[in-house]
């Protein structure tokens, strides 16, 4: 099964998920967001975040179709890291993005697409809504807009090989 998602400014769907702390991961410096995404040409938008509350989130960019993930350090700066495929072609594909204390990983259908050099995570209010499938619970361009599946988070920066088991799982 899958979520589906209009990406709609105004009118727009979402899934909130309680804001616990089960989502920071400031402790461990370790984290990976993994999904199936589908979308065409014109759908991308936030896939999950916890940016406000815990500083991070999953994004297929709406315009170059790239996938990201981006985490903030104390400062309150943000360092995203960019895919290099467009993904908005119509097709399931599984996107994984992972942080391990000092860098990030983005790979596209168990293929590494880049590795960027980040700050460590820090928490921000620990209390803001976390979305799948919208950027905020408010009017916005970064909804989601496409099919989004079998989404998981973990507290632990998976190997190759555990991304490669999850494809053939999935």
């Amino acid at each position: 099964y899958s979520l589906s998602f209009d990406g709609g400014v105004d009118d727009f769907d979402y899934v909130l998920v309680p804001t616990t702390n089960m989502f920071d991961v400031s402790d461990e410096q370790e984290l990976t967001i993994s999904a199936n995404v589908k979308m065409d040409v014109d759908g991308g938008g936030k896939v999950f975040q916890a940016e406000a509350s815990y500083g991070y989130r999953s994004n297929v960019d709406k315009t170059t179709g790239f996938v990201s993930l981006l985490v903030y350090n104390q400062y309150d700066i943000g360092t995203e890291c960019f895919g290099s495929t467009d993904i908005r072609d119509g097709a399931w594909h599984h996107i994984v993005g992972i942080f391990d204390g000092s860098s990030m990983k983005v790979y596209v259908d168990g293929y590494i697409e880049n590795t960027c050099v980040a700050d460590p995570i820090y928490s921000r209010d620990e209390s803001s809504p976390i979305t799948i499938g919208s950027g905020s619970v408010q009017p916005s361009y970064t909804h989601f807009s496409g099919l989004i599946a079998d989404l998981s988070i973990w507290n632990a920066a998976l190997s190759e090989s555990e991304i490669e088991e999850g494809l053939q799982t999935n």
